[in-house]
């Protein structure tokens, strides 16, 4: 597996292959299935390379990036008016 940050594009290449093998009496059935694969995703501006964090276990790929703090979330007051009747 090969991960890259070019400017604001994170890309994920890898490949798979996967073999099984059945005997049954005087049989042998093998299957195999291979295949490559690629990503591509744009992150938010602001967020830092040296930043993300990635690990592998069990099957599962997890990628983390710290959000800017531009990124954060904010409340907006409404201002209510009253209808004139």
């Amino acid at each position: 597996m090969e991960i890259t940050v070019t400017g604001d594009t994170l890309t994920i290449k890898g490949s798979r292959q996967e073999k099984h093998e059945e005997k049954w009496r005087n049989f042998v059935i093998e299957e195999v299935s291979y295949g490559s694969f690629e990503r591509s995703i744009t992150l938010p501006s602001g967020v830092k390379r040296e930043d993300i964090k990635v690990s592998y276990k069990d099957g599962v790929l997890e990628l983390t990036a710290p959000a800017p703090k531009e990124m954060t979330a904010h409340k907006v007051p409404i201002k209510i008016e009253e209808q004139k009747k």
